[in-house]
């Protein structure tokens, strides 16, 4: 979320709300227990059509940069969605 939300501000995207699940894959390997995949889901809501793009530019750019994701060995993935907030354009 911090990644996305530095991101997405210096593209000018300021997010109206965001939510966000995760799930992950535990696994029994080589006798232990590790977690092996994990999956994002964020729900962000922008104020105008015209952010959409440049919220889901920085979502990707996000999946590269996040140190999080870049400190753990399981494999990440991000299924994000993006809407526009109720009453904008």
């Amino acid at each position: 979320m911090l990644t996305f939300l530095t991101l997405a501000q210096a593209r000018g995207v300021t997010a109206a709300g965001y939510e966000s699940e995760a799930e992950g894959l535990l696994e029994h390997s080589e006798g232990l227990y590790r977690m092996t995949e994990v999956t994002v889901r964020p729900r962000i809501t922008v104020n105008s059509e015209a952010e959409v793009a440049r919220a889901r530019e920085s979502i990707e750019s996000a999946e590269s940069r996040c140190f999080m994701s870049n400190s753990v060995r399981a494999k990440v993935n991000v299924e994000a969605e993006v809407a526009v907030a109720s009453g904008q354009k």
